[in-house]
C-alpha cells in the first residue's frame, strides 16, 4: 500500500539499519561479497542473504537509504500477497484481503516493513512456507510431492536470512499437527528430504565462515546471537518476564487490537460449533500465533519486533471475523463488532485532535499546511466510520479506517518525516559534513555510543569509540586531521582544558525529544541532546 512511499526520505535508523547499509557497502569497497565488514571488523550478527538482498540495489542505485530499505519493502508486499492467499485459501476472498489490509496498516508491522533490516524479509520466508503447508489443511488436500519441498526451500533462505529463527514454521505446524493429531501429515512433510534441501541452502556459509573465521565466528553467531539471547545472564541487554509480549502486544497491533483479541477469544469459544474445514483452519491460526508467542516469550531478552511471525496470522483470525460479521446473515454476535468499532473510531478521532494541536504548536505548524492533512486522514476515517455504521454498511466503515491510515501514514512518510523529524535527526548531517570536508585520511572519533552506526555509514569512515575524556583528549592531540562528534557538555569540558589544542565547531545538530507536555507549555521545544561537530583549529598563517 504506501510501502514504496518516501522509503528513502529519511536518515537511517540507529543502531541497526546503518550496520547492515554499511556492512553491504563494504563489500563494493573490499570486494569481498561473503564476510560482512563494519567499522573495520568482520560482523557476525546475522547470516549473508540479507546483505546479498542489498547489494543489487546498492549496484543500481547507490549506497543510499532507498538501496537499504528496498529489499524489505519488496519482502513486505510478499507478505501482504501471501496473507491475502492463505485468507482466500482457508475462508474466502474477502477474508484473505481483509487480513492483508489489516496487516499492511498495523502499527508495529508497517513500521518495521519500512526498515532496511531482517526481519520483514525473514517473515516474508516464514510465512512461505507456512503458506504451503496451509495448502495441507483442507480436508483430503494433498499437493504435489515436489511442491511439498518448497517450504523447506524457504525455511533454508529464512536461516540464511537470520539464522535459527527461520525454522519457526516447523514449530507451527508440528504444533497443528500435534493439536489436530493428524499424524498422516507427517508423511506430507517430506521431512528427511526437506531438512537435507535446507541445510544445503545454510550449511555452505557458515561452513566456510567457520573455516575462515573459526571459533570467532561460531562463539558469536551461535553461542552470542542463539545461547545467550536465551538465558545468559550476561546478555547486554534488559531481561523480561515470561508475559512481557501479552502486555505489549496490544498497543503494537494498533488500531485492531480490539478486532483481534474479539477474533480470538470467539473463534476459540466458537472451535467445536464450526464445520470440519473452517475449523482446522482456524486451529492452524491460532497455533500459528500462540507458538510464536510462547517461543519468543520463553526467551529471557526480548524485543517488540521479535513476535512479528505471529502478526500475518491474528490479521487472518480477524479477516475471518470481520468476514463474518460483514454478512447479511452473521453468526458472530454484534457486540463482536459494536464494541471494538466504537472504541477504535473513538481513538482515531481523538488522537487526530491530538495530532493536529501537537503539530501546531510544537512545530509551529500553520494551521492550513500540507502536513495538516495526517490528523485531517484520522479525523476524516472516523467521521466516514460513523456515517457508514449507521447506515448498516460494515465493511464499508472498516475500509474507511483502512483509508484513513493508508493515507495518514503516506503523508507522514512523504512529507512529515523528511521535513519536521529529519532535522531532529544530526547524524547524517554531520557524517555526510566529514564526508565532502575531511578527505579519505581523515580521522573520525564518537564521544559515547549514541549515533555511531550512522555516523559511521554517512561519513564514510571507520570511527574511534571514545569512551571518556582521556580517550578523546588523547584523540585529538593525535597528529592529522581529526573530527569528532560530541555532546556540548564534553565540548565545554574540553574547551577549559590548556593542554589541548584550540576546537573548533564545524557542525551541530540536535536529536529530537519526545514529550507530549510540551503541548502544555507557553514556549514548546523538542530538541534533545545537541550533538557538535569538533576538529582542531588550525593556525592561521602570520
Amino acid at each position: 500500500m504506501t510501502t514504496m512511499a518516501g522509503l528513502g526520505s529519511t536518515s537511517l535508523s540507529e543502531p541497526d539499519e546503518p550496520r547492515f547499509a554499511e556492512a553491504t557497502r563494504q563489500m563494493f569497497l573490499r570486494g569481498d561479497f561473503l564476510t560482512p565488514y563494519f567499522n573495520g571488523v568482520p560482523r557476525f550478527e546475522k547470516p549473508i542473504l540479507f546483505y546479498w538482498m542489498q547489494a543489487p540495489a546498492f549496484a543500481i542505485l547507490g549506497p543510499t537509504e532507498t538501496a537499504a530499505r528496498l529489499p524489505t519493502a519488496l519482502c513486505t508486499l510478499g507478505v501482504l500477497l501471501l496473507t491475502f492467499g492463505i485468507g482466500e485459501r482457508l475462508f474466502t476472498l474477502r477474508a484473505g484481503y481483509v487480513a492483508a489490509l489489516i496487516l499492511a496498516t498495523t502499527f508495529r508491522f508497517a513500521v518495521w516493513s519500512r526498515q532496511g533490516l531482517t526481519d520483514v524479509p525473514v517473515l516474508f520466508f516464514m510465512v512461505a512456507a507456512l503458506s504451503w503447508w496451509a495448502k495441507l489443511v483442507p480436508v483430503g488436500t494433498v499437493p504435489p510431492k515436489k511442491a511439498q519441498l518448497l517450504p523447506w526451500i524457504a525455511l533454508g533462505l529464512g536461516a540464511l536470512t537470520k539464522g535459527p529463527v527461520g525454522v519457526l514454521p516447523l514449530v507451527v505446524i508440528g504444533g497443528y499437527v500435534i493439536v489436530t493429531r493428524q499424524w498422516h501429515l507427517i508423511r506430507q512433510l517430506r521431512i528427511l528430504r526437506g531438512v537435507l534441501l535446507a541445510a544445503a541452502i545454510v550449511l555452505p556459509w557458515y561452513a566456510w565462515m567457520a573455516w575462515l573465521h573459526g571459533r570467532a565466528f561460531l562463539d558469536f553467531a551461535l553461542g552470542y546471537e542463539v545461547v545467550a539471547r536465551y538465558g545468559s545472564t550476561t546478555f547486554p541487554s534488559f531481561p523480561r518476564g515470561f508475559f512481557w509480549y501479552f502486555q505489549i502486544y496490544p498497543g503494537d497491533a494498533a488500531p485492531w487490537t480490539l478486532f483481534i483479541i474479539a477474533a480470538i477469544g470467539w473463534t476459540l469459544w466458537r472451535l467445536r460449533s464450526f464445520d470440519l474445514s473452517t475449523r482446522l483452519a482456524v486451529t492452524f491460526l491460532l497455533t500459528w500465533f500462540f507458538a510464536v508467542l510462547i517461543v519468543f516469550s520463553t526467551a529471557k531478552f526480548k524485543v517488540t519486533h521479535y513476535i512479528l511471525p505471529a502478526y500475518p496470522a491474528a490479521s487472518l483470525l480477524a479477516g475471518f471475523l470481520l468476514d463474518r460479521l460483514f454478512a447479511p446473515t452473521s453468526d458472530a454476535p454484534k457486540s463482536l463488532w459494536r464494541l471494538p468499532f466504537a472504541l477504535t473510531t473513538i481513538v482515531a478521532a481523538g488522537l487526530a485532535i491530538v495530532l493536529a494541536v501537537f503539530m501546531h504548536r510544537v512545530f509551529r505548524m500553520p494551521w492550513v499546511d500540507p502536513g495538516m492533512l495526517l490528523p485531517l486522514a484520522l479525523g476524516g476515517a472516523a467521521i466516514a466510520m460513523i456515517t457508514f455504521a449507521l447506515r448498516g454498511q460494515r465493511e464499508q466503515a472498516a475500509m474507511s479506517l483502512v483509508a484513513g491510515l493508508s493515507l495518514a501514514m503516506a503523508i507522514l512518510a512523504v512529507h512529515i518525516a523528511p521535513r519536521e523529524l529529519q532535522r531532529y535527526q544530526p547524524i547524517r548531517a554531520l557524517g555526510e559534513r566529514i564526508a565532502s570536508t575531511g578527505g579519505p585520511d581523515a580521522d573520525v572519533g564518537l564521544a559515547g555510543r549514541l549515533g555511531g552506526p550512522g555516523l559511521i555509514f554517512y561519513s564514510r569512515h571507520d570511527i574511534a569509540w571514545l569512551d571518556s575524556m582521556d580517550d578523546i583528549a588523547t584523540f585529538l592531540r593525535a597528529p592529522g586531521r581529526r573530527f569528532c562528534v560530541m555532546s556540548q557538555t564534553d565540548f565545554d569540558t574540553l574547551s577549559r582544558d590548556p593542554s589541548l589544542p584550540s576546537l573548533e565547531i564545524v557542525d551541530r545538530g540536535n536529536f529530537f525529544n519526545v514529550r507530549l507536555k510540551a503541548l502544555f507549555e507557553s514556549q514548546p521545544n523538542v530538541e534533545g541532546r545537541p550533538m557538535l561537530l569538533v576538529t582542531r583549529r588550525e593556525p592561521t598563517a602570520p
